[in-house]
């Protein structure tokens, strides 16, 4: 079985069915999420400032896959369960989670 994450450049991709979920680096101390369920991802900076260097750390582990920008930690299950983590101030908090049931289809942010 194939797994659902992906590595490209610093970019962390988790891709399902006809979803695919984006998490990268975006200056010296933030992530940029983006999600589609387009054949394609956008590729618009919209109204982000440019992109500055940074230091992030992908890692996959299992069903799970990190990345790390500065104090900033996103952690996306197989599932597609996305969490971050501040360690600054040691707080963590559920940014995307889907709950899918044949019927109804519930995502919250």
């Amino acid at each position: 079985m194939d797994s659902v994450f992906r590595i490209e450049g610093k970019r962390l991709i988790r891709r399902y069915d006809a979803e695919q979920l984006w998490v990268e680096p975006w200056g010296a101390i933030s992530l940029r999420v983006r999600a589609t369920e387009l054949d394609a991802m956008q590729d618009e900076d919209w109204a982000l400032l440019p992109q500055e260097a940074y230091n992030a750390q992908i890692s996959v582990i299992g069903q799970t896959a990190s990345i790390q920008n500065g104090n900033i930690r996103a952690e996306i299950s197989a599932g597609g369960m996305l969490t971050r983590r501040i360690s600054r101030w040691q707080t963590e908090r559920s940014l995307l989670s889907r709950v899918d049931h044949p019927l109804v289809r519930i995502c919250h942010i």
